[in-house]
């Protein structure tokens, strides 16, 4: 439903304001590398006439390419001991 409702915000131009340093830019640069991506992004334009470019799939997924959103304890912990935005917004 998230996804749908973000969908629906892009294709009418509203576009969240995402605090840089709370932007997981890495996990992003990822997905953009991602096998198959480029014709996902052809589909998507396609169907949708939305241009998936970096900026459109942060927001689409902007809940989970914030630094606080975590996959997995480990992942957590990792990011507790090395990411100063985690570090300072934690408390254990």
């Amino acid at each position: 439903m998230l996804l749908v409702t973000n969908l629906y915000r892009i294709k009418f131009g509203h576009f969240l304001e995402v605090e840089k340093d709370s932007f997981n830019n890495q996990l992003l640069e990822s997905f953009m590398q991602a096998e198959g991506i480029e014709d996902i992004v052809a589909s998507f334009d396609s169907e949708y006439h939305i241009s998936l470019n970096k900026e459109v799939i942060g927001q689409l997924f902007v809940s989970y390419f914030q630094k606080m959103f975590f996959i997995d304890e480990n992942l957590f912990m990792s990011c507790a001991k090395t990411d100063s935005y985690v570090k300072i917004r934690i408390n254990y």
